[in-house]
């Protein structure tokens, strides 16, 4: 079923005229693997607790959620502390 999240997103990003870049597909795995309400900084502590990759940066993740949740794959949580 990811995988297929996966595509979607990709289609979507072609339309956008952007690409599925390695980056932006360990946050959209990671978004997507998660249950419950998650937000952008939810998803970033994630990848650096359960995947150890430093190289990501908040901003990336936080651009990537927008076009994930432009895409209609995800919906964040209202955060007032970090808003998204």
């Amino acid at each position: 079923m990811t995988e297929n999240r996966i595509q979607q997103f990709e289609i979507f990003l072609s339309e956008q005229q952007c690409r599925l870049t390695h980056e932006r597909r360990i946050i959209a795995e990671v978004a997507f693997q998660m249950q419950g309400p998650i937000s952008s900084d939810k998803v970033y502590k994630q990848i650096l607790t359960q995947l150890g990759v430093k190289s990501i940066s908040r901003s990336a993740v936080y651009r990537t959620m927008s076009f994930l949740t432009e895409a209609g794959l995800v919906r964040l949580q209202d955060d007032p502390d970090n808003p998204t």
